[in-house]
């Protein structure tokens, strides 16, 4: 990310992001968030080829403490955001275990987290093993197609080379 992406335009410029950021949460679980993510290739609701479900043992309880207890939350929020946004086809779970895993040894401002945890995203997704935080037994590398990964990673470059939040979160 470029310096000029700054959060740091005023109050006025964060306070409004965050408001927008809220809203298309509370708008995106009603609409995107109804696939599960097992299911490779798609959604069946949406007319997509059902594949066999890749089973997975997540163990909810113990990855939400860990994403809760990261005080990153906005940063998690915004990943979610520009998935929705660019229909990047990351499964959510993933996408908080990247981006909270891009962003550890950042500054506490969303900014550099952002620009962290999407160039990790670019840099790892294709890797063959994404680890599992709660159940070292589970891939998550396993739950996506080889196209779903080219096609987040192709969308991760694209933002971290953004020159605006436009271009960014569309």
């Amino acid at each position: 990310m470029r310096a000029h992406l700054s959060l740091k335009d005023g109050p006025e410029a964060s306070k409004s992001l965050r408001r927008e950021l809220r809203e298309d949460s509370q708008e995106t679980r009603s609409k995107h968030f109804l696939c599960l993510p097992l299911y490779r290739g798609g959604c069946p609701e949406k007319g997509s080829a059902r594949r066999s479900p890749k089973r997975s043992r997540r163990e909810a309880p113990v990855q939400d403490l860990a994403v809760r207890k990261s005080g990153r939350r906005d940063l998690i929020r915004l990943l979610k955001l520009w998935k929705v946004r660019r229909g990047v086809p990351l499964p959510s779970f993933v996408l908080e275990v990247l981006g909270l895993e891009g962003a550890k040894s950042t500054p506490p401002l969303l900014e550099p987290q952002l620009g962290a945890a999407l160039a990790y995203i670019r840099d790892h997704v294709s890797d063959r093993s994404i680890a599992d935080p709660a159940n070292s037994n589970n891939n998550l590398a396993d739950t996506m197609t080889p196209l779903e990964k080219a096609t987040t990673r192709g969308a991760a470059a694209a933002a971290v080379n953004a020159r605006t939040w436009n271009e960014v979160f569309g």
